[in-house]
């Protein structure tokens, strides 16, 4: 069992997609380079521009519910 389980402060769920978010900027440069190539009528390139900008966006906006980091949904008070 990892030690870093049991931390007294555990380090945010978003740190493990690191990765996963790294990757976004990487998929608007692909974009944009598609995009050039579609203005110059390659084949496919539209296609792959369609592509990675909706697979960057999707990932941009990737919200991880139940991270304890986030901040809490204020309930309503308890009536009697």
């Amino acid at each position: 069992m990892s030690p870093s389980l049991h931390l007294a402060r555990p380090k945010p769920i978003g740190l493990a997609l690191d990765r996963y978010y790294d990757e976004v900027g990487t998929l608007f440069r692909m974009w944009d380079r598609h995009r050039q190539d579609a203005g110059n009528l390659e084949p496919g390139a539209r296609s792959a521009a369609v592509d990675a900008r909706l697979t960057a966006q999707d990932r941009e906006s990737l919200v991880i519910l139940g991270d304890p980091t986030t901040v809490p949904i204020a309930l309503p008070p308890d009536t009697p």
